[in-house]
C-alpha cells in the first residue's frame, strides 16, 4: 500500500470533532477545514454559519496551511466511529482526500473521504 503524503495532521478529542461536524450539519451539506501551524477550523456555510476553532493548545496540529472542503454526509457516518476511541486523526491536504482514524488498541478503523470540489457553472 502507497503511503499519502499530507501536509496537514490534526490528533484531537473525537467528542470535539463530532460536536463540530453536528454544528456543520444545521447549516449546511459540506464543510470546510482549514488548518494553520496553531490553529485548526472546521466551519460550514448556509444560509447561517457554523464555525469551531480549535488553538494548538487544545489539539495537536502538525502543518503548515492546508484548506479542503468535504461532504457532510459522509463525515456524519465516519463520526460513528467516535464509539470506539476517544481520538480522531484527521489527514488532509489542499483539495485532496482525507483520511479519518479512530485508532483504538490494537486496531485502527480509517475512513478515506475525496474532497468536494465546487463546479463553475
Amino acid at each position: 500500500m502507497r503511503e499519502w503524503e499530507f501536509k496537514s495532521v490534526i490528533k484531537m478529542d473525537t467528542q470535539s470533532f463530532v460536536d463540530a461536524i453536528e454544528d456543520c450539519l444545521v447549516v449546511s451539506d459540506a464543510c470546510t477545514f482549514l488548518a494553520e501551524p496553531n490553529k485548526f477550523v472546521i466551519e460550514a456555510r448556509g444560509l447561517n454559519s457554523a464555525k469551531t476553532e480549535f488553538s494548538s493548545d487544545e489539539v495537536q496540529i502538525f502543518s503548515d496551511s492546508s484548506t479542503a472542503r468535504f461532504s457532510l454526509e459522509y463525515l456524519n457516518k465516519f463520526i460513528k466511529g467516535a464509539k470506539i476511541s476517544n481520538k480522531v486523526e484527521l489527514n488532509f491536504s489542499d483539495n485532496h482526500p482525507m483520511r479519518v482514524n479512530f485508532p483504538a488498541g490494537k486496531i485502527m478503523l480509517s475512513f478515506i473521504l475525496a474532497p468536494r470540489i465546487e463546479q463553475e457553472d
